[in-house]
């Protein structure tokens, strides 16, 4: 476990370390709340330790306590949450007001796997899947607010398998890995949350992008347009059939895409979006992994790992301009919305992943660190 000075964000430092094989941490106010173990090995005891990090770069542990098949931890006042999974004990409720010496003191049976606990209030809300033979699914719903220190279940809701939700009162927002639409919940009372609205977006979404009052989604096989300007209700226009697009932008009713089939960078005329005209395309050695749009430039990382800067004030015939060799595979790349400075993640299995930072200059861009 390894902790991170971000003060200036454009030199992050690290700072402290303690030996922790983290599953998942959980920081409040001076202490951190780390569970560990290995997550490969349903049959072994998890640990969720205690530490004091006032001092960043010496932190201290301060006590810690079994979490059988624990794999993640919320924490609220004088109390830690977990959930794991092949557990008899399901959701466990930790006493961590005398941080030495951390007490279970409750714990709910809902179902064989627990996953995402998220608090809300006093409400502690998290995903369950049953095991055989009814493989049943859902969000639960547990009051942890009167008395404190007990975990009593309020309601549920069966759902989906859940890739990701969050909680703005009084509405639940959940997406789904399975072909389902994105759900809106009210969870006002907790023992009746009931769905007020689905929206349809695609399945499987692999990328999206904002502009004006449009939204581009494209999933494994099309890339949709849908009108925003209510966002409370989404409305489909079209398509266009283009299959694997994994980053794109859209400037001046020209689309730039990278396609996950082929590693190449793509050119659209979309001034007629169901009629989209290819305009160009780029392909680098060793195909492209991500890009970005600033001014009439594009920064693009491949998957041979060279960082490229192309022209693209001419959409039909886009031009390399500048190059640099990374240390390794690049992963993702991020480009802040003002300054000179990008940076590229990367990482080969071999290679220590890390952060390169480099100079936009499109000529010759520059490693700064």
């Amino acid at each position: 476990m390894r902790i991170i000075d971000v003060t200036n964000p454009q030199s992050p430092v690290l700072v402290g370390s303690f030996g922790a094989n983290a599953i998942d941490v959980h920081v409040n106010g001076n202490r951190a709340y780390v569970l560990s173990g290995d997550p490969l090995q349903t049959d072994r005891s998890n640990t969720l330790i205690i530490y004091d990090i006032s001092n960043p770069t010496l932190p201290v542990q301060l006590g810690s306590v079994s979490v059988f098949r624990a794999r993640e931890v919320v924490v609220s006042g004088n109390y830690a949450y977990t959930a794991g999974d092949n557990d008899e004990k399901g959701v466990r409720c930790v006493n961590v007001s005398d941080p030495a010496h951390p007490v279970v003191v409750d714990s709910a049976y809902v179902a064989s796997f627990t996953a995402q606990p998220l608090i809300s209030g006093n409400l502690l809300n998290f995903f369950k899947r049953e095991g055989p033979p009814t493989y049943e699914m859902g969000i639960v719903i547990c009051d942890v607010g009167t008395p404190p220190g007990r975990l009593i279940k309020r309601g549920e809701m069966r759902s989906p398998w859940i890739n990701f939700y969050c909680i703005q009162n009084p509405f639940l927002y959940a997406a789904f890995s399975a072909e389902e639409p994105f759900w809106k919940v009210d969870v006002s009372n907790p023992s009746n949350p009931t769905v007020v609205n689905k929206y349809d977006f695609p399945s499987a979404p692999q990328c999206y992008f904002f502009q004006g009052n449009y939204l581009y989604i494209g999933d494994m096989f099309r890339l949709y347009r849908y009108n925003v300007e209510n966002p409370e209700a989404p409305v489909y226009l079209d398509f266009i059939k283009w299959a694997g697009i994994t980053t794109l932008r859209v400037k001046d009713n020209i689309m730039y895409a990278l396609s996950r089939w082929d590693g190449r960078f793509y050119v659209f005329d979309i001034s007629d979006f169901s009629h989209s005209r290819r305009l160009a395309e780029y392909f680098p050695s060793g195909g492209s992994k991500d890009f970005d749009l600033r001014g009439n430039y594009v920064y693009l990382v491949t998957e041979d790992g060279k960082f490229q800067v192309i022209n693209v004030a001419n959409p039909s015939n886009p031009t390399r301009v500048g190059e640099l060799r990374l240390p390794a595979i690049a992963r993702d790349l991020y480009l802040p919305e003002s300054g000179s400075v990008v940076y590229v993640a990367y990482g080969d299995g071999y290679t220590p992943p890390a952060v390169f930072k480099s100079s936009m200059y499109p000529i010759r861009p520059l490693p700064l660190s």
